[in-house]
């Protein structure tokens, strides 16, 4: 299945994530990029998102590889990166700093999955909560 029709078919199935689960964001995110959570996602910070251009980036020497990768995103993905923006806006303001992460729990990096609902190895964003 081609990566626009895998966002196509998971868009319609997401549910929100309104308090900015950093687990369920990251699970769709990795859902659809194929890219590794704890190497890849977890470290993102915005400086790899471009919107102008349409590419979420991996530098070089931060794949299992050690090549950079760029991803397009699709709406599916910009509904994560546009509702994990909105989140770490937020964060921001009552923290009153600037936060580089992605993906973060209230202003902190995510180091590891610590919901039980990503933690089966078999788990994917669309089996059962």
């Amino acid at each position: 299945m081609s990566v626009r029709a895998s966002s196509r078919l998971t868009s319609s199935r997401r549910p929100a994530s309104p308090r900015g689960d950093a687990e369920a964001d990251i699970a769709w995110f990795c859902y659809d990029t194929g890219w590794r959570n704890k190497s890849e996602a977890f470290p993102l910070k915005w400086a790899q998102v471009g919107w102008a251009g349409g590419f979420v980036r991996l530098e070089p020497g931060t794949t299992k590889n050690r090549e950079g990768r760029a991803f397009p995103i699709t709406p599916a993905l910009r509904a994560i990166l546009e509702h994990r923006l909105e989140f770490t806006r937020r964060c921001e303001r009552m923290q009153g700093r600037i936060i580089p992460w992605v993906f973060h729990r209230e202003g902190e990096p995510v180091k590891s999955r610590n919901s039980s609902t990503c933690s089966g190895r078999n788990w994917s964003p669309t089996s059962p909560a």
